[in-house]
């Protein structure tokens, strides 16, 4: 007997045999009673989801993070994204669809989900990972990634691969030798490790080879040169000889460090005693060259109003003495400045010095804001005067303070601040008109914080003055201007009128 329709759908996994004999007998009997009907069977549909097990899931997952973020995922991303894995594989599942045609079968099969493109996708485009891991932005990451050099990721697989050999060689030098011959990593390693030995030999450095290995893994991992300004400064930061100086700086120095080792021998013979503390300063070369240091840094402090202790500015001093940095370097006016702290005296709550002259006009750029320097920017306020010390246009400063000040404010008067407009100037003719109204005598004892003064301005927009007139009346004060009484009196007067009281 011929394979008929049946068959097929067994063959093809559609049904079991037992359901194709029910099947046929089925029709077999409808067609028996009606010669007109015709039983057709009906369409199936199948679903074949791929669910991966917890070992594959985490496999392609930190895959994934691999390729796209250049790191394994942390257990917190791993707990976040595998339930979102399953069900976007369970919602994706291939499906496959059988229906009979004229009694022909015809079979449909849609893939199922493409799990690499989702979990990109996922991680470059929707951020609703962020409401449970509040601290990662993936798109961020692979946009760093995107525009970092493909050889320092190159690099950090090659270093696994080399220090997990390393570490499997447990410790056996003949491995370990093998290893920085034959893999990339090592042999790497290796000739840069020499280069940085035979400097070290030229210049008479005397670090251990343990920091010279050090260096040289830090150098070879980021793709560092060593004649790059980079690679010489890493270099001379870490080359140094016996006397503790990188060894291509001024004699003068050595000489410094020698006159320190006599000072400082004095002192702890001093035990703390003051007057043999006074005398290993006037009496040595280190002291005195100290001392004119400190004598230098105490005046400078006083006169850009620093609050720094005797202390560190005595430590102040002494950094800048023992590597010989002029006070007027650009190099020393730049550690000095990072040095200054500032802050405003206990009692009177203000600064001194320089700095007294600076706050005051930031002040003043506050207040003409609305704002309370201290209060709105109590913390920033060193920040500032140390960046200022530094070259800092104060302007730059003032538009700071204004950017506060945009806030709330419609877009019209956003664009006079960015002008460095201050909110007083812009405020004017609505303080005079206020002042005008409510019958203040001087308009600058409005302050720009009056509610009054307030609703002139809102986020939708300005009022035209013949409406903040009229707004002004609502305020309390004015029903206590003469104005007010005035036209209290004529109210009066004309209803008196008006009842024949008054002719």
């Amino acid at each position: 007997m011929a394979p008929d329709l049946y068959d097929l759908l067994v063959s093809t996994g559609v049904m079991t045999q037992a359901q194709a004999d029910a099947a046929r007998a089925l029709a077999k009997k409808s067609a028996a009673s009606s010669s007109t009907s015709t039983v057709k069977p009906k369409p199936t549909s199948n679903k074949y989801p791929t669910i991966f097990s917890p070992t594959d899931a985490t496999a392609f997952i930190n895959k994934t993070f691999q390729e796209q973020l250049k790191r394994d995922a942390t257990a917190d991303e791993m707990k976040y994204w595998k339930p979102l894995l399953k069900a976007a594989q369970i919602a994706g599942g291939a499906s496959q669809k059988y229906a009979v045609k004229d009694k022909t079968g015809i079979q449909t099969t849609i893939t199922g989900l493409d799990e690499t493109q989702w979990f990109k996708d996922q991680l470059a485009t929707n951020i609703e990972y962020k409401k449970i891991l509040k601290n990662i932005d993936y798109a961020a990451e692979i946009n760093v990634i995107k525009t970092t050099d493909p050889k320092y990721y190159n690099r950090q697989e090659e270093k696994k691969v080399y220090e997990d050999a390393v570490k499997a060689a447990a410790g056996d030098s003949v491995k370990i030798a093998a290893l920085n011959e034959t893999t990339t990593y090592g042999r790497g390693l290796k000739e840069l490790l020499s280069s940085i030995q035979l400097q070290a030999t030229n210049a008479g450095a005397t670090n251990t080879p343990e920091e010279l290995n050090t260096l040289a893994k830090k150098l070879y991992d980021k793709g560092i040169f060593l004649d790059s300004n980079e690679g010489i400064a890493a270099v001379d930061a870490v080359l140094k000889t016996k006397n503790g100086l990188v060894s291509d700086q001024p004699t003068d120095l050595i000489k410094i460090a020698a006159d320190r080792k006599i000072y400082d021998k004095l002192i702890t013979a001093a035990a703390g005693n003051p007057a043999a503390i006074a005398k290993a300063k006037a009496t040595t070369a280190y002291g005195r060259g100290l001392a004119e240091i400190e004598a230098a840094l105490k005046t400078q402090a006083k006169i850009s109003g620093a609050s720094n202790t005797a202390e560190e500015l005595t430590a102040l001093a002494q950094g800048l003495y023992d590597t010989g940095i002029k006070l007027e370097s650009n190099e020393g006016l730049a550690k000095i400045n990072s040095a200054f702290k500032y802050t405003a005296d206990a009692k009177t709550g203000k600064y001194s010095g320089t700095a007294g002259t600076t706050i005051a006009d930031l002040q003043t750029t506050a207040a003409d804001n609305g704002l309370d320097l201290q209060k709105n920017f109590g913390n920033q306020i060193s920040g500032w005067l140390t960046a200022i010390a530094n070259g800092e246009d104060v302007k730059n400063i003032k538009q700071q303070i204004r950017e506060v000040a945009k806030l709330g404010q419609p877009d019209s008067i956003k664009k006079l601040i960015d002008n460095g407009t201050n909110l007083k100037t812009i405020y004017a003719p609505y303080r005079n008109t206020m002042a005008s109204v409510l019958e203040i005598q001087d308009p600058d004892s409005i302050r720009l914080d009056d509610p009054s003064l307030r609703m002139a301005i809102t986020p939708t927009g300005e009022l035209n003055l013949y409406d903040y007139q009229k707004t002004l009346r609502k305020d309390n004060r004015w029903q206590y201007t003469q104005q007010a009484n005035s036209e209290v009196a004529r109210a009066t007067k004309q209803v008196l009128q008006d009842f024949g009281f008054m002719g």
